[in-house]
């Protein structure tokens, strides 16, 4: 699915979400800023951006806080010290 963001009739100017999910008879799946999710019928809907399924998407290296790398020099075998 493309991925594309709407504005919902009522909600402030400038107020978009991210569309998760469409269904012919519900409409568009959104998620609200209190975690929860709404389905919006078509009709109370308007496009606000649409993004190319080709375009590079940005990625962000983060160090890893996990586990360091065993290594024969820190490991102890068969209860060895």
């Amino acid at each position: 699915m493309q991925a594309f963001a709407i504005h919902v009739n009522g909600e402030p100017d400038g107020t978009g979400f991210w569309v998760l999910a469409v269904d012919a008879g519900k409409g568009f799946l959104i998620a609200r800023a209190d975690k929860t999710f709404h389905w919006v019928a078509v009709d109370e809907a308007t496009l606000l951006k649409a993004v190319n399924p080709e375009a590079p998407r940005p990625v962000v290296v983060v160090p890893s806080s996990g586990p360091k790398l065993v290594t024969p020099t820190n490991v102890r075998l068969n209860g060895a010290n």
